[in-house]
């Protein structure tokens, strides 16, 4: 099934974004956390998605991968082009996610 990025939308709390997508016809919300840290006195930033968010890419890191960068572009102000196509969920993994969301 085809993932499909829809919208990256701020809210009204800091650092926190809606990230909307289509799984296949499935429409999905999940709310991802920008939060910045500073290792070797260096700053980094790392974006977080919510408990649903990762279980829904549990099995597929590479989109989810491609997510919070995509995230972490928006969060910096880069322009981020939008509706895009970033990949696809096999059956096996939709048959998984299907069985995490029921338990």
């Amino acid at each position: 099934m085809n993932v499909k990025v829809i919208s990256i939308k701020p809210t009204n709390e800091s650092n926190k974004f809606l990230l909307e997508i289509h799984i296949g016809r499935n429409w999905h919300q999940f709310l991802m956390t920008a939060v910045t840290d500073t290792i070797a006195g260096e700053k980094i930033q790392v974006i977080k998605g919510d408990k649903s968010f990762c279980q829904t890419f549990r099995f597929n890191q590479e989109l989810a991968v491609k997510l919070y960068k995509m995230v972490s572009e928006f969060n910096r102000g880069w322009l981020v082009k939008l509706p895009v196509e970033i990949g696809d969920f096999s059956e096996d993994e939709i048959e998984r996610v299907s069985f995490l969301t029921k338990a």
